[in-house]
């Protein structure tokens, strides 16, 4: 914890000095240097371990990192000499850009986004006469074939759920939008997926042509009445599973959730997570965009 207060602190302190750089003569100055090197040296000395120190380091000089270096010297700067429209605008976006790249607040977000269904066991949920799988867990590889993707988790799941006798029938569904990928099956990417799984092709119903979750939940209800189902589970992401429930429900099925790739921990408190990251900015935004997509549902 101190040692996470000394870097921060020596962070502001080092873009504060580097905008003063031109009265390095004066007697203030060279007493902020003095402090500003005192901290440099608190860190190494409180710092829990070399390797973590070096990952601070190391993710300041980052793009995502130099550009909040960058905002704070401009933050700085205008509080100094800036008027106060300038200095509230260069301070809102800091802070925005430091909210939006920040671990802990991408975290908690995530979090609250799986709470409902964190504590869900697919594997201890009963049977079901089929499985609905969304599309999206799958990519490409550079060959053309494919491959799990970041969301895979979803469809290891459901090979998972038919090896462990939870159904006998699974579903998958899903296609690329034209103008934002090549032309894609995404049913048949996770069909291929599967069957290197040990999936047989008997056990998996392709749903082709949705290309959002809105046309999957249709063609759901569509397929769900003609077999005859009746209790059916939906895998999907955790951050997703809201949205996909509503999506659902709105045409009248009553799907149980079974949720895949969960990743709603809360990091470590330390220096490097305050530090803005590439990856933090990613899981904010996946975080917002389901946060959005709900309240149009509604």
């Amino acid at each position: 914890m101190l040692w996470t207060l000394c870097a921060v602190a020596s962070a502001l302190l080092g873009a504060r000095l580097w905008s003063r750089r031109r009265l390095a003569r004066t007697a203030s100055w060279r007493l902020e240097a003095l402090v500003f090197a005192l901290l440099i040296v608190a860190c190494g000395v409180f710092a829990p371990s070399v390797m973590l120190l070096k990952k601070f380091v190391a993710k300041l000089v980052m793009p995502a990192g130099l550009v909040a270096c960058g905002l704070t010297l401009v933050a700085v700067r205008s509080w100094r000499r800036g008027r106060w429209r300038e200095r509230a605008l260069s301070l809102t976006v800091l802070l925005a850009y430091v909210a939006l790249s920040n671990e802990w607040l991408a975290s908690a977000l995530t979090v609250r986004l799986e709470r409902d269904y964190a504590a869900i066991d697919p594997f201890d949920s009963g049977t079901f006469d089929a499985i609905v799988v969304l599309g999206g867990g799958t990519g490409l590889t550079p060959r053309g074939g494919p491959e799990l993707g970041s969301a895979g988790d979803r469809v290891a799941l459901g090979a998972e759920l038919y090896r462990a006798g939870v159904t006998r029938t699974l579903v998958t569904s899903g296609a690329s939008i034209a103008g934002l990928d090549v032309a894609r099956d995404l049913s048949w990417e996770t069909e291929t997926v599967w069957r290197r799984l040990g999936v047989p092709q008997e056990a998996i119903v392709r749903v082709e042509g949705p290309r959002n979750t809105a046309e999957e939940a249709e063609a759901y209800r569509a397929l769900i009445t003609a077999r005859g189902w009746r209790r059916v589970g939906l895998v999907t992401s955790g951050t997703h599973m809201r949205r996909a429930l509503l999506q659902t429900r709105q045409r009248g099925l009553t799907l149980l959730p079974l949720p895949a790739d969960l990743r709603g921990r809360t990091p470590q408190l330390s220096a490097p997570a305050m530090v803005p990251d590439a990856q933090a900015f990613l899981t904010m935004q996946q975080g917002l965009w389901e946060v959005l997509g709900g309240a149009l549902v509604r």
